[in-house]
């Protein structure tokens, strides 16, 4: 019997769950976009302390770096002596680069998801009309003149009616789905508390994945707005579902 219970909870904990992935995906899709840059800091920062190097190496890896942080106030002595070595104020860009990239990286999924939410509401819309249609045709057939076949018919009808609405209740699971999906992740975004990087903004250049927090948050309330837009559609074309499911 602990055989089997162990089993079990090692099977459940492999289980992730549909929100659970997402966010394990959009976490390793934000350290894949700031890997690049971070690495790029790190490298020019262990030229600047390494004392082996040239003075002409170590300051233009300073040049490099403050002009990535300009908050690091660095400066090296003609001598080759290292000063004012701030590197708080680099491993605050490195954290915010951090924030930065997986909140771009949640705000992809998000606009993903929320065309896969917008199906799914039509879906519902769908099930719905299908099981309104369904109950119909059951009193209808209830209200008829019993017969030979009607008992037949009344049964047959019956179970078109558990098929749509376990039809239904399967759409509002993956509506439900995507929703939670949606809500971790911007919970997710919410509690990066991002604030704009210092040095630049955007993405960066060649390749790199940027420090643009304030960026990401500009996106983020554009897809805030989009969502309030798709929402209003949906609650317009809900209207046309009605009318075309009173038709059937």
């Amino acid at each position: 019997a602990l055989g089997v219970a162990l089993s079990q909870l090692v099977k459940k904990a492999r289980e992730l769950t549909p929100v659970q992935k997402a966010l394990n995906e959009v976490e390793q899709k934000g350290r894949e976009n700031a890997a690049e840059e971070i690495t790029r800091i790190n490298a020019l920062n262990s030229i600047l302390h390494d004392n082996t190097r040239s003075i002409e190496d170590r300051k233009t890896a300073l040049d490099e770096i403050q002009a990535l942080v300009p908050d690091y106030h660095g400066a090296l002595t003609d001598e080759g002596t290292l000063i004012n070595d701030n590197t708080s104020a680099l491993d605050d860009y490195i954290t915010n680069l951090q924030r930065a990239a997986t909140a771009q990286a949640a705000f992809d999924r998000m606009v993903d998801l929320q065309r896969q939410k917008l199906e799914a509401q039509l879906n519902v819309q769908r099930k719905q009309a299908e099981l309104n249609a369904a109950n119909r045709r059951r009193e209808q057939t209830q209200n008829q003149v019993i017969t030979a076949g009607t008992e037949y018919s009344i049964v047959y009808e019956q179970q078109n009616v558990s098929s749509a609405e376990n039809a239904l209740r399967a759409a509002q699971a993956v509506e439900a789905g995507i929703d939670a999906q949606i809500d971790a992740l911007m919970e997710l975004i919410n509690a990066a508390n991002i604030a704009p990087t210092t040095g630049r903004t955007g993405r960066g250049g060649s390749g790199g994945s940027g420090g643009g927090g304030g960026d990401v948050v500009e996106e983020v309330t554009y897809a805030s707005d989009s969502i309030t837009a798709q929402e209003k559609l949906v609650a317009e074309l809900t209207k046309q579902w009605k009318h075309a499911s009173a038709a059937l």
